[in-house]
């Protein structure tokens, strides 16, 4: 049944992610660990939510019997690289580790993934390159993170729409709980963000030598006073993330495209890597929320536009939604 299958493969996984990343979160902790752990949070919210659908849907076997399994080894090991790499705390260690990361993310991608008529070198490595392409995009947009992550979630909740319009519906409920993962635990980054900007900043300033002092010490987010789609990087280890995510979408995409049948269009797997890459344009825009809104409305709209017009005409044939 549909609810059954929503049930165990999307909201009960996804609600166990999002506990563990709640608790690395909120939970009062101290030291530089805590910092780490706290910046790991989303990571391991969207590793979690994978890991637990994927079991729920097709289940960890081994040896492996089915080519596009291999995805699940494949994210696991690139997550454990993500949590255990530097976060890049600064602007340049951020894409030091987050070239790095691209590569490892796109090596693992290409070992990985022979899939069933994409099982050349030739397919293998562009499957790769994509990956390391895509997360360097990834990484390029989180300029204004908390953004970048709410486009990346609307991108894979659109990708989800195309793959159930393939016909494989264990990857879609997969990429759903992962979108929807993503979705929450940025929220909660958020949330964290705006608590500790809150906790950070100086209720008075007895004099203006007070404020220039506040100024020097504050973190660049609280003195730009951020608001809901910025956060502060000891809060998002953004190379790590972007690899993970771009490997989410790209080893999606590619699965999907290769199970689909052979009347399905090839244009929308295309068009669905091309959601995440449309925030690009939005960088270019001078104001920093204005920039954040337009980042996530582009995404969107290439995503869950991309979606509709290949869910259209199973709309008007009654084939969708599924009974």
């Amino acid at each position: 049944m549909p609810q059954e299958i929503a049930l165990h493969g999307v909201i009960v996984p996804s609600l166990l992610a999002l506990a563990a990343a709640a608790v690395m979160l909120f939970v009062p902790m101290r030291g530089r660990g805590a910092l780490v752990l706290r910046a790991r949070a989303a990571l391991a919210a969207v590793a979690i939510a994978f890991a637990l659908s994927f079991r729920a849907r097709q289940g960890w076997n081994w040896p492996i019997a089915s080519k596009w399994e291999w995805f699940a080894p494949a994210i696991a090991a690139i997550s454990l690289v993500g949590i255990l790499a530097p976060a890049g705390f600064t602007r340049e260690a951020r894409w030091i580790v987050g070239a790095a990361m691209a590569l490892v993310a796109g090596a693992v991608m290409a070992w990985s993934l022979a899939l069933p008529g994409f099982d050349s070198w030739s397919w293998r490595l562009a499957i790769g390159a994509a990956t390391t392409v895509l997360a360097l995009v990834l990484l390029g947009a989180m300029r204004a993170p908390i953004a970048a992550l709410l486009g990346a979630s609307a991108s894979l909740g659109g990708l989800a729409l195309v793959v159930i319009a393939s016909a494989f519906e264990k990857l879609t409920t997969i990429t759903a709980c992962v979108g929807a993962t993503l979705l929450g635990a940025t929220l909660l980054v958020a949330l964290a963000n705006r608590r500790r900007s809150a906790r950070s900043s100086p209720r008075s300033a007895p004099n203006a030598r007070a404020q220039s002092s506040a100024a020097r010490t504050a973190p660049d987010s609280i003195v730009r006073n951020a608001g809901m789609l910025d956060a502060p990087i000891e809060r998002l280890p953004a190379p790590a993330l972007a690899s993970v995510i771009a490997a989410l979408i790209v080893g999606a995409t590619a699965i999907g495209a290769s199970y689909a049948h052979d009347d399905f269009p090839r244009w929308p797997w295309l068009v669905a890597l091309l959601a995440p890459i449309a925030m690009l344009p939005a960088l270019a825009v001078p104001s920093r929320r204005l920039r954040g809104a337009i980042m996530i409305l582009l995404a969107a709209l290439v995503a869950l536009g991309n979606a509709g017009l290949v869910l259209a005409p199973l709309i008007r044939r009654g084939d969708f939604p599924p009974a």
